[in-house]
């Protein structure tokens, strides 16, 4: 599983799109600790959650599959 955009730091708005990779089947998306959904992978092993609400400052954003996960912690730029 993996967290595409996971070396960004800073991210534009208070939404956006989450994107992962994963070959582990399905894949759970966590902000904040708070789970947002739950997804399959796609033909291309790819799953994408549109408009993610962010909160101001830092969000430690996760996706998990099968026991692995990949995170990351991006600042909402104002």
């Amino acid at each position: 599983v993996h967290l595409v955009g996971r070396r960004m730091s800073e991210v534009s708005g208070d939404r956006i799109a989450v994107m992962g990779d994963s070959n582990q089947g399905l894949v759970t998306l966590t902000v904040n600790g708070k789970a947002i959904g739950v997804k399959e992978p796609d033909e291309a092993m790819t799953v994408v959650w549109e408009s993610v609400p962010l909160a101001a400052g830092e969000n430690r954003v996760e996706i998990a599959a099968d026991g692995r996960t990949s995170s990351a912690v991006w600042k909402v730029r104002q």
